[in-house]
């Protein structure tokens, strides 16, 4: 009963949140067709991406309205080198999930006086939900190998006109 998934949709239509993730999507199914009770989704982020957050009502999904009371789902995808870092770290699965969902997404209340999201306060629903829980990042430093041929291709391919005007320019 942590998530109401309404009051996140509503919130995130207005941007009231902050996020590393670009996107942000919300699916209301009642728009694609005529069935009763229509499913919502809320995501962040790109199915495609190496961490995608998707949030929607299971109960739903599994046409279960009838048994189950309140059954949202909060999903955490991840990929590539993202995947391997999270199962790295040797927390417990709960506070791993939840420390990079904080990292990633934070849902906040809006101040109206204060521009910078940032600075407005985490809603409490979602500090309920991470509760006390320290932020993991599983994001990987990036190791270039800087040779010959990365130079190369980066002065004659990437930066060829550049160079073109500065001689131009300069001689």
């Amino acid at each position: 009963g942590l998530i109401d998934i309404q009051h996140m949709a509503a919130q995130a239509r207005e941007f009231h949140f902050t996020s590393r993730l670009q996107a942000r999507k919300i699916v209301d199914e009642s728009q694609f067709s005529d069935i009763e009770v229509a499913g919502l989704t809320v995501s962040h982020g790109s199915k495609s991406s190496r961490i995608y957050i998707r949030c929607y009502d299971k109960r739903i999904e599994r046409n279960a309205m009838n048994i189950f009371p309140h059954w949202v789902r909060l999903e955490l995808q991840l990929r590539d080198e993202n995947a391997v870092n999270f199962l790295d770290n040797s927390d417990l699965l709960g506070f791993k999930f939840s420390g990079v969902l904080k990292n990633y997404l934070l849902y906040r209340d809006p101040v109206k006086t204060d521009t910078n999201k940032r600075r407005w306060p985490v809603s409490r629903w979602w500090s309920n939900l991470l509760d006390d829980i320290d932020v993991i990042s599983i994001a990987s430093k990036k190791d270039l190998d800087y040779n010959r041929d990365r130079f190369d291709d980066f002065v004659f391919d990437h930066m060829h006109n550049v160079i073109k005007t500065a001689v131009l320019l300069y001689g």
